[in-house]
């Protein structure tokens, strides 16, 4: 392989294409994420709202879509009896609607051993390569089931650089990549910590503890985010519930700073002590106290 190196100053005066953004301010070409959360955190939901509004053109609450395109969505667990009523129910949920348009999926059922062709094994890349063409974002759900190793030999560290070395190839063609996958039970993204180091964006989901209302609420965090600067990588919380004045699921993002402090004014009005809101919170009480005052 002959390599021609460059100098620092060809490099900085290089023209490169502009970005192009799908939606602001995390989704553009060229680059591969990780969105992580346990299981039942809303990850597929929140995978699932990101393609129909980039697919729609709609705003995914304060994530506007700037430049509509088409996405593939594939997922590895759900029979599509069950992928039908999400994406119905996320569709009524958006600005604009999809059915019929820009968004295509491919499920475990498209397969005769039900289960999508393993990522991992190069000789499945040309099959993938084919599907992604027509797309400019794609996302996967989840990683779990479309990377397994090849044998009994494989070990996990092998499987993710396979799946990881054809992902970026596709990220080198101005695709974006969303891939979904699921912490372990000591919190952290399962396996290797190798796939941090590989992708442009790591988001973490922690779901809400103890909710009793219909949907569900997270904290999301930007864990790592190359492409973005202060205040776009700070941590949000978005929540996905009904809204009785216009009868349809609708989603909220907030800052996160501003979710807590709502919640802690919230329970001091139902009376609750500064202590007590502190230890349902995790954090320590002097937090609170300032928080409570504005601080």
């Amino acid at each position: 392989m002959r390599l021609e190196l460059k100098s620092v100053g060809e490099l900085c005066s290089q023209q490169f294409k502009p970005l192009r953004m799908f939606m602001a301010p995390w989704v553009h070409d060229n680059t591969f994420t990780l969105l992580v959360g346990p299981r039942g955190s809303g990850k597929t939901w929140l995978g699932m709202a990101i393609a129909q509004a980039i697919a729609s053109g709609s705003r995914l609450g304060d994530w506007p879509t700037i430049n509509k395109t088409k996405v593939l969505y594939l997922e590895g667990e759900m029979p599509e009896r069950v992928l039908s009523d999400r994406f119905r129910q996320i569709d009524q949920s958006g600005e604009n609607h999809i059915v019929g348009g820009d968004i295509s999926v491919v499920s475990c059922d498209h397969y005769e051993d039900i289960a999508l062709p393993n990522i991992s094994d190069p000789k499945n890349h040309e099959h993938y390569r084919a599907m992604f063409e027509r797309y400019e974002v794609i996302i996967i759900d989840n990683l779990l089931n479309i990377a397994r190793p090849m044998d009994s030999r494989d070990h996990e560290l092998a499987t993710w650089q396979r799946t990881a070395s054809f992902l970026k190839s596709q990220r080198t063609k101005g695709k974006a990549i969303i891939l979904l996958h699921h912490t372990g039970k000591s919190g952290l993204q399962m396996g290797t910590i190798v796939k941090e180091n590989d992708v442009d964006t790591f988001l973490m989901v922690t779901p809400e503890i103890g909710r009793t209302e219909r949907g569900f609420g997270a904290e999301v965090r930007f864990d790592k985010a190359r492409y973005l600067e202060f205040p776009y990588n700070k941590p949000i919380w978005i929540e996905y519930a009904p809204n009785e004045e216009q009868g349809r699921y609708v989603w909220t993002i907030h800052p996160l700073q501003e979710h807590k402090a709502f919640k802690m004014r919230e329970m001091k009005f139902k009376g609750m002590s500064e202590r007590d809101i502190a230890e349902i919170m995790g954090i320590p009480l002097f937090s609170v106290k300032m928080i409570l005052r504005g601080e």
